[in-house]
């Protein structure tokens, strides 16, 4: 392969371009940022990461026309800069925080690097060398985070990939300078400038896309599990504790194994919101569906059929073993209950269970089996309420 390529691979010009691509995507970020919701995290840096890359082109681009101190010093901080800031909002997106103080160190590192080798002691090989490293150590520390990441969605593997291969670019710029065949500028049209200034515009690119589509996938997930949770509770809504029913109904008869339905009804609860206010009745019933889940340990399903009244399915469990759950949910939620500020408590509440079974063929629809649980519960509430019922 020839050192040098035709002069229509211009360098000057693709670095531009890949600047400009970065602009575009900046301002799709921005509007995504201000229009998402504040729990989709990661946007902001993600907007402002491409709009220095763009900063950082057109001073590249200016290289000779422009002073060494904007051209060369400005141009490759800006550019490490805005790759930290793609690293922090990943940091922010993935892990809800971001930690830069380690990378603030090595940004001032860079900064004195950059300045010795362009105006003290000028030396392109070395101020390059110096450069790439920490570039292809920062993408992939970068690749690592997603690495260590369950891979749930397409646009996690795919910012992966995008940074496994900037990483392995600038991990060929590096071997390049120890050959000898970096060149002698940034502007030289070289195969690994090319290979590398090439592989930066593409890859800016696609991670700025990734970003976008990562983003729109987690605001997808949110606005479906709110369409499927209680607003107060957490716990599934009526909708989607039906759509659940009937889901786990299904399966019982498939497999011939049974359902068991716990419907749950606090004992006396209007008072706790006449005495402490609605705003102390809707802690306590936070806290009724904290215990419950801490219960279940993640073996049922937990819903918010209406007021006070809770759901819980627990497939393929016996009539023997309902009713123990049923026991363990009684004692967790007969204990004192704080409410907000922590000056008063309820001192207990006692609560109802009816327990519905169905068992292969013998329950036809959720409306039979929700309407079982629910005459074990009148039964339990006219034996004297704090206490469980069955119906088969």
């Amino acid at each position: 392969m020839p050192a040098d390529l035709p002069s229509v691979l211009d360098v000057r010009s693709i670095t531009a371009v890949s600047g400009v691509l970065g602009l575009v995507m900046s301002a799709v970020t921005f509007f995504m940022w201000r229009s998402f919701p504040a729990s989709i995290r990661g946007l902001h840096e993600w907007a402002w990461a491409p709009l220095l890359g763009f900063v950082s082109a057109m001073l590249f681009a200016g290289r000779g026309a422009l002073p060494d101190l904007l051209s060369v010093v400005g141009a490759n901080m800006l550019l490490f800069i805005a790759s930290l800031l793609y690293y922090a909002g990943s940091q922010q997106f993935l892990l809800g925080h971001s930690d830069m103080r380690r990378w603030i160190g090595v940004s001032l590192a860079v900064g004195a690097w950059l300045l010795w080798f362009t105006h003290v002691q000028p030396d392109y090989p070395a101020r390059l060398a110096g450069v790439t490293l920490m570039v292809c150590v920062l993408y992939a520390r970068h690749a690592v985070l997603y690495l260590r990441q369950p891979p749930r969605i397409f646009g996690m593997r795919l910012m992966t990939a995008m940074l496994l291969v900037q990483a392995a670019a600038a991990g060929l710029r590096l071997v390049s300078v120890g050959l000898g065949v970096a060149g002698n500028g940034l502007l030289e049209p070289n195969w690994v400038q090319m290979v590398y200034i090439t592989s930066y515009a593409v890859t800016v690119l696609m991670m700025s896309i990734t970003a976008v589509l990562m983003s729109t996938d987690r605001a997808r997930m949110e606005f479906e599990s709110l369409a499927a949770h209680d607003p107060l509770t957490g716990a599934l809504n009526r909708r989607a504790l039906r759509e659940a029913a009937q889901a786990e109904l299904q399966r019982a008869r498939a497999n011939g194994t049974s359902l068991a339905v716990l419907m749950l009804d606090m004992d006396h609860f209007k008072p706790v919101n006449d005495r402490f206010g609605h705003q102390a009745g809707d802690a306590v019933l936070c806290e009724v569906v904290r215990r419950v889940q801490e219960v279940l340990g993640g073996r049922g399903l937990l819903g918010r059929h209406g007021g006070d009244e809770f759901v819980v399915l627990l497939s393929g469990a016996s009539r023997e073993a309902a009713m123990a759950l049923a026991e363990r949910i009684h004692a967790a939620l007969a204990r004192p209950y704080p409410l907000p500020g922590g000056e008063q408590e309820v001192a207990s509440l006692s609560v109802s269970i009816g327990i519905g079974m169905a068992a292969g063929e013998a329950v036809t629809g959720v409306d039979t089996l929700l309407a079982r649980a629910d005459a074990a519960l009148y039964q339990a509430k006219a034996g004297g309420r704090a206490r469980l019922a069955t119906a088969c």
